[in-house]
């Protein structure tokens, strides 16, 4: 006969981490469903506001770098 399992703990497993409950009770697969779709529901919001500063700072680069190349030099006599 399989341990009893406390539905109590279960929640509170997942209420923490997602997908907690589900490793507690044995079932594995959901565990690893809950997990991992929380896992990329929290990161995606940094994956998207990365990818936007990450543009803003190449093209201030690319900015600069042409201010730099298009400034005329002084040739001293």
């Amino acid at each position: 006969m399989k341990p009893k399992k406390n539905p109590g703990r279960a929640v509170l497993l997942s209420a923490f981490i997602p997908g907690m409950g589900q490793f507690y009770n044995g079932e594995w697969a959901k565990g690893i469903f809950f997990l991992l779709t929380w896992i990329t529901m929290v990161t995606w919001p940094f994956a998207v506001t990365d990818a936007w500063d990450s543009a803003v700072r190449i093209n201030q680069a690319d900015l600069a770098q042409a201010i730099r190349s298009s400034k005329p030099t002084t040739a001293r006599a």
